[in-house]
């Protein structure tokens, strides 16, 4: 109850108040309704399960927008913008990057501790890629776990909320192809028994049988979700000489709009048409699944090259 609703019957309807204050004596956990931040601020918690991609873009990064490595102090969208403009020198880049046919910018905030969350699991940086309009397109919250059992609880988070992964959900697919062929002209009854006799998957520990490196993707009806995650090392001096070395699991938290991830699949397609090759679009995010050494992208690369 709010101070300042109590106050103002008081003194007309004492005996409404007393009814409210006992009402609150008798719910003291009762927590008030999450107001989603408009503000990346460290400890801001904006929540990355209640992004609407109608977040106001210049809001949303505040003062924590990272200009430092260019020392620009004008319009931040200009700093960050990739697309026509981007220098594509250097080989390596040249062999493995197309230019995305739609201009993206992108803001990048400084490094700051608990910027952003998802359930427990909190996030020191945040990237975010908005289309030519700024609306906001993609957004990645970045962090790094000491032990394996940081990312088994986010991994473990995203499997309660939203169900099956993608690979799951293609596994079960498949299966049920199998299945079906097999079992075409068994009675009922044989198809019960075969349906019995399948083993049956644990996904959760599935989920958090990885290794050093890899990825998640969750396709939900208006986004995606991909977790990628990699193995390095930190190494370093203190002023009173003490040593650290310590291994990390970097881990990058993907969302982006349904509609983008359907552009960018397509943009890959067609460029693949054009230069006979498997490139992937120049993005501040890599999309696993558009890989061309992806099986399933290959094919579907190779398709539209004509081999």
């Amino acid at each position: 109850m709010k101070s300042s609703f109590s106050y103002f019957f008081y003194l007309l309807l004492p005996a409404l108040l007393s009814i409210s204050l006992l009402s609150c004596k008798q719910n003291p956990n009762k927590t008030a309704a999450f107001v989603q931040p408009s503000i990346l601020t460290k400890g801001g918690n904006f929540d990355f399960a209640k992004v609407t991609f109608n977040e106001n873009i210049e809001q949303l990064v505040s003062k924590l927008l990272d200009t430092t490595e260019t020392g620009f102090n004008g319009n931040n969208y200009e700093v960050f913008l990739y697309g026509k403009n981007e220098d594509f020198s250097g080989p390596i880049r040249d062999q493995h990057y197309f230019k995305f046919p739609e201009e993206r910018y992108v803001l990048k905030t400084i490094v700051t501790d608990s910027i952003a969350q998802f359930d427990s699991i909190y996030f020191n940086q945040v990237v975010l890629e908005t289309d030519a309009q700024k609306k906001l397109t993609a957004i990645i919250g970045k962090t790094k776990f000491e032990h394996k059992t940081g990312l088994d609880s986010l991994l473990n988070k995203l499997f309660k909320k939203y169900g099956k992964t993608f690979e799951m959900q293609e596994h079960d697919r498949k299966n049920a192809e199998v299945e079906a062929e097999f079992t075409k002209n068994m009675t009922p009854e044989q198809k019960e028994m075969s349906r019995q006799s399948t083993p049956v998957m644990d996904y959760a520990a599935y989920l958090l049988d990885y290794g050093n490196e890899g990825y998640v993707v969750w396709m939900l009806k208006d986004r995606i979700i991909q977790v990628s995650f990699d193995t390095d090392r930190e190494i370093s001096i203190s002023s009173t000489g003490e040593y650290k070395n310590i291994e990390y699991l970097y881990v990058d938290f993907l969302v982006l709009t349904k509609n983008e991830y359907k552009k960018t699949g397509e943009a890959q397609l067609e460029n693949a048409k054009l230069t006979k090759a498997g490139l992937q679009p120049f993005k501040v995010y890599n999309l696993k699944d558009f890989d061309p050494i992806n099986p399933e992208r290959l094919e579907l690369l190779e398709k539209a090259w004509g081999k």
